[in-house]
């Protein structure tokens, strides 16, 4: 028998040849990083802009992720799929993006630290052993860039983590900040409300995470600060044809805005009516008109809630329309990868036949074919006969509900700053003379500017917010693109989407489908495992039979 010297002696290039592949295997795989991400979405592989921008860092971003080691059970599989976001993150960024995990379990040292930068113990609950178990818990990122740092207290939704780790990442790297001004004309409904509070908080506020956000008061200042790159419109109706001067000007001077604008005014006793002229009158000079007649879809429609006595009735309602993924425009990118918007009591908007020459208009928002448009006076009623609405309708057909116009504008105000009426306080003279007097009138566009506008200025109220997230998407996204940050776009949209049947089956189908995956799929695996040991057997006879013939 060969001892061992003699063994290594003739199998030694062989053990070394095998020791330098898997140093070699080692040395690549940390060099060149792949995975295999089966889902539609990519769901589980980062976005060619968060690559982008992670090998475009100038300098080194270091992330902690204070993460404890008693999370209850339910979190335990969020809290994996969180690390291997980051090792992927980790891994692409190289030597520019640094990931360092602390636990603060049983550790008062990592425990202040993470209270020092703001991230908080939080309770989780989760059921183990059949029982209700709540903890406190660290479960948050802390970026720091030189010196800028950004925190994300607790990280709930992994689905959400890329956009919310690389819009942190462009905000510490970036140069210069671009500013996002907000108008907001909107009051309280409520008139016991002392502090006429707006409606739009949760916009704002969202918008606040995102961007730097200036407050614009438009109306008491009369102008737009030089460092806005960027304006969102909400509830502007009542402007004064001052305020109006002022936006026209911004507009041509190649700036960007976004405005939602009503075309239905709502009630009492479930009745609407047309808007009051608003922003409308000043986009019309462009060649834009606002419908102030209601669209509806009695199929592509959201939900709504309504009190009937003493009961809450939920029901479709065609009167609040849904944009399907077909209604979104391919050729506008902030937009082209959504797949819902809601638009409640929504007018439409329309070309005129003499667009102005250098301006462009793409619609953006389309109902389905199906859609159909009535006159005022409006009756809001949920429980009204929608077919006989349908076939009395004014219009059918597919409606646009918003429209993009970009290039050079001509002035609304051809002859110049508009005058003040006679009954104008001398205050607000003196206002107009002072900041419209020191403009330099403008007939045409000095710059390319770009003017979005939706045919309804309520789907961002709050109350609309709360029910529909796919409304501050949509916002989100149009903020991007005006603030040429459009990297994050793709990020932002990528979600888990529905897929549901193109044709809806029948019910003998449903049931086929529903015994198939539940009762069907495990007989699948229960009979591919006997098939399995069943071959296993016969080659255990076989191979003793040969050995049995051979002795």
């Amino acid at each position: 028998m060969d001892g061992p010297r003699s063994y290594w002696q003739r199998h030694s290039f062989e053990i070394i040849l095998v020791v330098v592949v898997f140093v070699l295997v080692a040395f690549v795989s940390e060099r060149i990083y792949t995975r295999a991400d089966l889902t539609a979405e990519k769901m589980f592989t980062l976005t060619d802009s968060t690559k982008r921008v992670l090998r475009n860092i100038d300098g080194i971003v270091n992330l902690k992720f204070f993460l404890s080691s008693d999370l209850p059970p339910d979190a335990l599989p969020v809290a994996e799929r969180i690390k291997d976001l980051l090792s992927e993150y980790e891994a692409i960024g190289g030597s520019r993006f640094r990931v360092q995990v602390i636990d603060p379990t049983n550790n008062p040292e990592a425990k202040k630290r993470a209270e020092e930068l703001g991230i908080p113990e939080a309770q989780m609950q989760g059921v183990s052993r059949d029982e209700l178990v709540v903890k406190k818990v660290f479960m948050g990122m802390a970026l720091t860039y030189q010196d800028k740092s950004e925190i994300i207290p607790l990280v709930q939704n992994p689905a959400n983590l890329e956009y919310d780790l690389t819009s942190r990442i462009i905000k510490l790297t970036r140069k210069s900040v671009p500013v996002l001004g907000i108008v907001d004309f909107s009051r309280s409904y409520d008139i016991s409300d002392p502090e006429n509070r707006s409606r739009f908080t949760l916009i704002k506020q969202a918008l606040r995470d995102r961007f730097e956000v200036k407050d614009v008061k438009l109306e008491e200042t009369l102008e737009v600060p030089e460092d806005i790159e960027a304006l969102i419109f909400l509830q502007p109706m009542g402007l004064s044809d001052e305020a109006k001067y002022v936006l026209d000007q911004y507009l041509l001077r190649g700036g960007n805005i976004f405005a939602p604008s009503e075309a239905i005014m709502i009630g009492q006793q479930m009745q609407a009516f047309p808007a009051l002229p608003g922003y409308d009158t000043v986009f019309k000079e462009y060649g834009l008109d606002l419908k102030k007649m209601m669209v509806l879809e009695n199929r592509s429609n959201a939900m709504a809630r309504f009190s009937s006595g003493m009961m809450i009735v939920q029901m479709p309602y065609p009167m609040w329309v849904r944009i399907k993924p077909a209604g979104f425009s391919k050729d506008f990118a902030p937009i082209a990868p959504l797949d819902s918007l809601v638009l409640p009591w929504s007018g439409y908007l329309s070309l005129q036949e003499n667009l102005p020459e250098g301006l462009k208009a793409t619609p953006i928002l389309k109902s389905t074919q199906d859609a159909y448009a009535i006159k005022s006076p409006f009756d809001l009623n949920p429980q009204q006969d929608w077919q006989a609405q349908r076939a009395n309708a004014a219009k059918q057909g597919t409606f646009v509900l918003g429209y993009l116009l970009s290039g050079a504008f001509p002035s609304a105000f051809p002859d110049g700053p508009p005058a003040p009426d006679e009954d104008t306080r001398e205050e607000r003279k003196q206002l107009i003379a002072e900041k419209l007097g020191s403009i330099a009138h403008l007939n045409e566009s000095s710059e390319p500017g770009n003017l979005v506008v939706v045919s309804n200025g309520r789907f961002l109220e709050d109350n609309y917010l709360q029910n529909f997230q796919e409304n501050l998407l949509f916002v989100e996204n149009i903020a991007d693109w005006m603030l040429e940050n459009e990297s994050l776009i793709g990020i932002r949209s990528r979600s888990v989407a529905a897929r549901p049947f193109k044709v809806e089956p029948t019910e003998p189908v449903k049931n086929l489908i529903k015994f198939g995956l539940t009762i069907g799929l495990p007989l699948l695996v229960v009979l591919f495992g006997l098939l399995r040991w069943g071959l296993r057997i016969r080659r255990r006879q076989h191979v003793r039979q040969r050995y049995m013939s051979g002795g």
